[in-house]
């Protein structure tokens, strides 16, 4: 329980990233800078970053449970999230060691920024995605280090995709990411930070 807290504490303090204007177009830069977005956002589960986002510019968080298929999460009001999200989240202390956990590394959250700002992104290739394992149904994953240089087509090989989406912030609607599984060039640290949905049809293993 105590290393439930600490996660999710730290989404109200390390609020690094978001994806890109242009989600399917990677930047090739060493220490990307990606921009929140008034709006809502996606950005990463403790991802770590320098950011110039003051806490009480965001107004509200939510964090999709694969298991549970819903969200918890609400208003954040002076920095802080208004309504508990703890009661759920003890049901993923035992997928720590092999899942994505949601508002953990390599996963993604909801977050409503009043006014933008920017994060410049850490490029340290831990802790790593691959291995672990994503849940049926819908999986919210963010860009780590541990995937710069690896194909997406291959980062899913033990997978059937069923969808893949990306969230636009700058016009607030969703793109179809699928096409990214015919890409030939792996990610890049400058794609470390955006974020994006997929939908498999069993439990897999990112690889």
């Amino acid at each position: 329980m105590k290393k439930m807290l600490v996660v999710i504490l730290a989404l109200f303090f390390i609020l690094g990233g978001s994806i890109a204007k242009n989600a399917i177009k990677l930047q090739e830069t060493s220490n990307p800078t990606v921009q929140f977005y008034s709006g809502w956002n996606l950005i990463p589960g403790q991802l770590d970053s320098t950011n110039s986002c003051e806490p009480t510019n965001m107004s509200a968080m939510f964090i999709y449970l694969p298991i549970e298929k819903k969200y918890i999460g609400g208003r954040v009001v002076n920095g802080q999230l208004e309504s508990s999200v703890y009661e759920n989240m003890p049901n993923y202390q035992s997928y720590f060691d092999t899942h994505l956990v949601p508002g953990y590394y390599g996963t993604s959250v909801w977050a409503y920024y009043k006014e933008p700002c920017s994060a410049t992104m850490k490029t340290e290739k831990y802790p790593s995605s691959i291995g672990k394992k994503i849940f049926e149904g819908w999986n919210f994953i963010s860009v780590t280090g541990s995937m710069v240089g690896v194909k997406p087509n291959e980062f899913f090989s033990n997978c059937k995709i069923q969808k893949i989406y990306a969230w636009s912030p700058t016009d607030q609607k969703w793109q179809n990411l699928l096409a990214i599984l015919d890409r030939p060039e792996g990610f890049s640290e400058g794609s470390i930070g955006q974020s994006f949905l997929v939908k498999v049809e069993t439990e897999c293993t990112l690889s």
